[in-house]
């Protein structure tokens, strides 16, 4: 199973996101955190420092293994970074992990969506024409991080719009809930509202030294990404559940899939403004003129 994150402008945490997710995901089971940003890979100098990680072995040794399908190969190119977490780090330089990219093509996201392990993938920038489309197109969902400011939904609008046409099933994913309503600026960007997780600097910190740590944990944006994984989680047992049910159906259309519907968001950081609260900003585009 893959949960895709992805932003478009500046940065607004999806890296940060994705290694706390692949974190706090719930359950016992390990799982895969892959860096997939054509830009390249920031994991392991974040964390060279403290926990020794380098981006050998990683996206860079996976995509030139031939033994197995990725999945199989998976845990022989990524490295722990908590006892929960495995990472396959990419190399820093944007030729080499869209090289890596190219060369694992489509059966690589095709085989970790059928692995029974959470592979996080965080796409960097995705877009119609990213070489990481692939991943984002065979996740149960694709997170889409943005911060409720005009510049950031006006910027993310048309790129949610082509990756619907491409057959990405996309949400927002908030940082903070302010200027503007999250569930507005969902509505403006045309995909649901996932969730809304805190705009908390000392907790992005936390997270340049590692995963693991108590005062982590107990930041703002842990607890807000942590009930973002438990209701990701649940959704994608509730999808599993009715392609059970529907196999019991007459056959579909070859080739049709299943429409993701996420729960209505229910995170909101409590340090944040209130969603609702008197006095919200109306957010208004060009296209609403």
């Amino acid at each position: 199973m893959i949960w895709a994150v992805a932003a478009r402008k500046a940065s607004p945490g999806a890296t940060t996101l994705a290694a706390l997710l692949a974190q706090l995901w719930p359950g016992p089971d390990r799982r895969l955190l892959l860096e997939a940003d054509p830009d390249g890979g920031a994991l392991a100098a974040r964390w060279h420092a403290d926990l020794g990680v380098t981006h050998d072995p990683g996206l860079l040794s996976l995509a030139a293994s031939r033994d197995g399908d990725v999945a199989d190969r998976a845990s022989l190119h990524s490295q722990p970074v908590t006892q929960l977490v495995d990472l396959i780090a990419a190399p820093p330089g944007p030729a080499q992990v869209v090289a890596s990219l190219r060369a694992l093509g489509e059966d690589a996201p095709r085989a970790a969506a059928r692995d029974p392990r959470t592979w996080v993938v965080d796409c960097g920038r995705l877009g119609p024409s990213s070489p990481s489309l692939p991943w984002a197109r065979q996740a149960v969902g694709a997170l889409l991080v943005v911060r409720p400011r005009l510049d950031e939904v006006v910027a993310l609008r048309p790129v949610a719009e082509s990756l619907r046409s491409l057959d990405v099933t996309a949400g927002v994913v908030c940082v903070g809930a302010t200027p503007f309503h999250p569930l507005e600026v969902a509505e403006q960007v045309g995909v649901p509202l996932l969730g809304v997780v805190a705009d908390d600097r000392s907790g992005a910190e936390l997270v340049e030294h590692g995963l693991d740590g108590r005062a982590l944990v107990r930041s703002r944006l842990a607890r807000s990404v942590a009930e973002l994984a438990c209701s990701l989680a649940d959704t994608a047992g509730d999808r599993v559940e009715a392609q059970d049910d529907e196999s019991e159906a007459p056959a579909r259309a070859v080739g049709a899939r299943r429409p993701w519907r996420p729960r209505r968001a229910r995170v909101v950081p409590r340090a944040d403004e209130p969603m609702g609260a008197d006095g919200d900003a109306v957010l208004v585009t060009d296209g609403d003129r």
